[in-house]
């Protein structure tokens, strides 16, 4: 099973995922990670997220506290297949 990458910023005041971004390949979601990093980079109230797993279910099992629990994990796929 191929790697899913994610790149999730969260917006830590208002306590929501603002970006999340998919890539099946580990160089393009680095590359798209060190670009988050320096978009944010004086901006203490986000955080910049890059992690990979075998599927999405996973993801948002071990990064639940990125994931309101009013958002269903279709919406999380809609939102990454966009």
């Amino acid at each position: 099973m191929a790697t899913v990458h994610v790149l999730l910023v969260y917006d830590l005041v208002e306590g929501r995922l603002i970006a999340t971004d998919q890539f099946s390949d580990s160089g393009e979601a680095m590359a798209r990670y060190a670009e988050a990093e320096r978009e944010h980079l004086r901006d203490s109230k986000v955080e910049v997220v890059l992690v990979g797993a075998d599927s999405l279910d996973t993801i948002r099992q071990t990064h639940a506290s990125y994931f309101s629990e009013r958002m269903s994990l279709e919406d999380i796929a809609k939102a990454l297949l966009v």
